[in-house]
């Protein structure tokens, strides 16, 4: 499994540096009052880039989870192969190990705050470009503007992304504030049926906000249950029954995969990184062609001027 994550934010970061570095501290209506203000400006947007990078360790983290996991369950199954003297027969034979791994949900917690907290600091600093926008302190001071219609540079930025925005806030607003996600299980498959199958037990979360489940003492008793909370299990056996009456494994195999609503917890962490990386590099795009001139005023969107855009 790949460690390597892409990102497209730190080409356009390294122009905005170049920006900031040359646009003037004196003048008329200068953007950055001093060197101090200039020094401020750059902290804050390295805080999101920080938040980022934060965002990374965590995912990092799950995916090395996921390769020890992967490694132990290979290793625990060997120990139920089936000798090859009795690798004919049909007889079926099946054992399984699951576990309860709270590390994941750990990890997922922290991902989403990461990415939260990063957001809120870019759009502290590029509101800054925006007259009349004081006392920001998150994304949220930019949907009251853009419910209203609203619109300028960086303002398109975060209407263009707020359906992610809202997304990543509601999912974890509710882990924090309201529910504490089910821890997701881990595991291995072996079945034998004159030919040996072996699965490894995906780690699977809620795409959309998670839902409330028990957390007592007989779920946790249950919690050993086939197949897993958001876990779809199939299993294939093929043969061939000779004249003889002999019969004849072909294929045998048992796989997992996500139930509807649900996704690999690397994937869904993957796309939200990819989305947050994405939202990056627009803010940082925008804020170099800005190249830092006075605030600019926001406009209503008319239907007039949204033909002439059309046009």
């Amino acid at each position: 499994m790949s460690m390597k994550l892409q990102t497209t934010y730190k080409a356009p970061l390294e122009l905005l540096f170049v920006a900031i570095d040359e646009a003037p501290t004196s003048g008329e209506k200068p953007y950055f009052k001093s060197f101090a203000d200039k020094e401020w400006y750059e902290t804050q947007i390295m805080f999101a880039v920080r938040k980022m990078q934060a965002a990374e360790y965590h995912l990092a983290n799950v995916k090395k989870h996921l390769a020890l996991d992967r490694k132990e369950a290979r290793q625990a199954s060997k120990k139920h192969d089936v000798k090859p003297e009795s690798s004919a027969q049909t007889i079926e034979t099946k054992a399984s190990l699951t576990r309860s791994r709270t590390e994941y949900v750990q990890e997922l917690s922290a991902f989403l705050f990461a990415i939260r907290s990063g957001i809120d600091f870019i759009c502290v600093a590029a509101a800054r470009s925006i007259a009349g926008f004081n006392e920001v302190h998150s994304v949220k001071s930019f949907l009251g503007p853009i419910n209203n219609g609203k619109t300028g540079p960086i303002l398109d930025v975060v209407r263009y992304h707020l359906e992610w925005i809202k997304e990543l806030r509601a999912y974890r607003d509710e882990l924090v504030h309201r529910v504490v996600a089910a821890a997701p299980s881990s595991g291995w498959v072996v079945s034998h049926r004159g030919l040996t199958a072996f699965a490894d037990i995906p780690v699977v979360v809620p795409k959309g906000i998670p839902k409330r489940v028990p957390d007592t003492r007989r779920s946790r008793m249950m919690a050993d249950e086939m197949p897993p909370l958001g876990l779809t299990q199939s299993e294939t056996y093929g043969s061939v029954t000779y004249e003889n009456g002999k019969e004849e494994p072909l294929e045998h195999s048992v796989s997992f995969l996500p139930s509807k609503g649900y996704q690999r917890i690397e994937k869904f962490m993957e796309r939200h990184h990819k989305e947050f990386d994405a939202f990056l590099r627009d803010v940082f795009v925008t804020l170099v062609d800005l190249n830092f001139q006075p605030p600019g005023k926001l406009m209503k969107v008319t239907a007039k001027s949204a033909d002439s855009a059309e046009d």
